[in-house]
C-alpha cells in the first residue's frame, strides 16, 4: 500500500494517455508505484535531465488511483487521480 503524508490531486485523467509527470530534474531511473484495488504495480523509466517523465501504463476507466514517483536520489512525490469513463 502506498502511504504518504500529502498527495497532489491530479483530478480526472484520460486513462488511454500516458501518465505525464513533467520534466526530469536529473539523469537516472525514476520509479513509479501505481496502486488501485489494493494492488501496486511497479514501473521504471531511465531518462536524462530535461526529458519528459511519461510512463506508458494501462489504466482502467472509472478507477481511483494513488501513485508515488521516486526520483534517482530516492526523493518521492505522491499523487492521486481518477480516470474518465468513456461511452
Amino acid at each position: 500500500m502506498i502511504c504518504c503524508d500529502t498527495y497532489i490531486d491530479l483530478g480526472c485523467l484520460n486513462g488511454c494517455a500516458p501518465l505525464d509527470f513533467g520534466l526530469a530534474t536529473m539523469d537516472g531511473v525514476y520509479t513509479l508505484l501505481l496502486e488501485y484495488n489494493d494492488a501496486v504495480s511497479f514501473y521504471e523509466l531511465d531518462v536524462l535531465t530535461g526529458e519528459q517523465l511519461e510512463f506508458d501504463v494501462k489504466l482502467n476507466e472509472s478507477y481511483f488511483y494513488t501513485a508515488k514517483l521516486i526520483d534517482p536520489d530516492g526523493d518521492s512525490v505522491c499523487y492521486k487521480f481518477k480516470t474518465k469513463i468513456y461511452v
